[in-house]
């Protein structure tokens, strides 16, 4: 397939399929003015390389980050594979790396689209080419995500066409579940989600600065604004609130 579809992205940030309109906020004050960047999809943002770390080291509403990466109208199956076979010869350089191509969706499928066929076609010319596959523990991981909306009307389906994103997965783990309400020392059920709580420190305060919550509670936005490094006060009338927190 010629190159003429495709368009160079630094990097790919996906959102979570949580508080997709939250995480789009978040993005968009994480992500410096002065960069270029652009939402393609409710979930999925274009950016540079620095905006990208700086939203997977902060955000709270991330799913993954895929660096280096790219990004296509989808026109069909066949064209895609060879585009993205041809991409991986030019970015990716074979050290004796161990490699898995995972393909997915995100909203409805688009016509055409076959995980499946993805990864088999895509992995197995990867393999042909040198590449050792480890389909349990890669040390690479090569992402093919078809990109639509769904509840579109016909009309608005015409103005938003499929897309695909591809690009090597940056690693990372999650320790939200660590920080939850009940693993503190004193909290009550009305406990703000941590992701939320970070969503809100970070679309206040996207630089380190200063966060006053004078209804703290048990603290949910101080803890997750401290994390990123603002400093924070807060007050509350029930002074167990405080001291629990």
């Amino acid at each position: 397939m010629s190159g003429n579809l495709a368009k160079n992205a630094d990097a790919i940030v996906i959102a979570s399929g949580w508080q997709p309109s939250i995480a789009r906020a978040e993005f968009s004050a994480l992500v410096d003015s002065a960069n270029t960047s652009q939402f393609i999809h409710e979930r999925v943002l274009i950016c540079d390389q620095d905006s990208a770390t700086k939203i997977a080291q902060r955000s709270a509403l991330i799913s993954e980050t895929l660096y280096p990466a790219n990004h296509s109208l989808y026109t069909d199956l066949e064209k895609h594979v060879e585009l993205v076979i041809s991409w991986c010869k030019e970015h990716l350089e074979n050290t004796g790396q161990t490699l898995a191509v995972r393909a997915n969706k995100i909203g409805k499928k688009v016509e055409g689209w076959s995980t499946r066929s993805i990864e088999q076609s895509i992995g197995g010319e990867m393999f042909r080419d040198g590449w050792k596959i480890d389909l349990t523990a890669p040390e690479i991981t090569l992402k093919i995500t078809s990109l639509n909306h769904n509840n579109l009307t016909e009309e608005e389906e015409g103005e938003n066409p499929p897309q695909i994103i591809w690009g090597v997965k940056s690693s990372g783990t999650s320790t939200w579940d660590e920080r939850t309400a009940p693993k503190r020392p004193y909290f009550k059920p009305i406990s703000l989600d941590p992701r939320l709580a970070r969503a809100m420190a970070n679309i206040a305060c996207p630089e380190e600065g200063k966060i006053l919550d004078p209804f703290c509670g048990t603290g949910g936005i101080l803890l997750e604004a401290a994390a990123i490094g603002s400093q924070v006060f807060g007050s509350d009338a029930d002074s167990r609130m405080v001291e629990g927190s």
